[in-house]
């Protein structure tokens, strides 16, 4: 009987193996499509009689992967776990700039003043005139105005009074030059 991970041909003396990006789980093959192309998100050797699941960090949408390499590395803003058959974005509040990570606790919480979209790579700063003194903004209506009496700069965490003697009788002050 032919081994598991080869095939053998009529009269043949020494079995084949499966080619690289198939595999053959049982004995008994006779024929070269006996061999199934490897799955998505997994990958075959030559002579595979398991496919290797993608490790975590890394995708595969395709079918017919021969080695390690045909894994993708997670991209940025993403998170894969193991046998990944596409990037997940990490959620909104949350961001990753570095590429191939395992899962959502590799994307980190957006920091204060910014807030970042479902797959943020690098946060957004709250514009100049609002300020965001949160940790996992999800947009930019997480941004809160200025309120009167005081401004705020690019990723302000906290409004900032205006100086002793000036005063901001409407809200949004983006500087202190704003005060009058």
């Amino acid at each position: 009987i032919c081994p598991a991970g080869q095939y053998c041909g009529v009269a043949t003396v020494t079995p084949t193996s499966c080619a690289a990006g198939t595999y053959r789980a049982t004995t008994g093959a006779s024929l070269v499509t006996d061999c199934l192309a490897c799955p998505v998100a997994q990958y075959c050797p030559m002579a595979t009689t398991t496919p290797v699941d993608c490790p975590a960090g890394t995708y595969r949408g395709d079918t017919a992967g021969v080695d390690r390499s045909s894994c993708t590395t997670c991209p940025t803003g993403n998170y894969c776990p193991q046998e990944s058959t596409a990037p997940t974005l990490c959620p909104a509040g949350t961001y990753r700039a570095a590429t191939g990570a395992n899962s959502v606790e590799d994307c980190l919480p957006c920091p204060h003043g910014q807030y970042c979209i479902a797959g943020t790579t690098t946060p957004t700063s709250c514009p100049a005139g609002t300020y965001l003194n949160g940790t996992g903004g999800t947009g930019s209506g997480d941004c809160v105005v200025c309120p009167v009496g005081q401004y705020c700069l690019l990723r302000s965490t906290v409004p900032t009074d205006c100086d002793a003697g000036s005063y901001r009788g409407t809200e949004g002050a983006q500087s202190q030059g704003q005060c009058t």
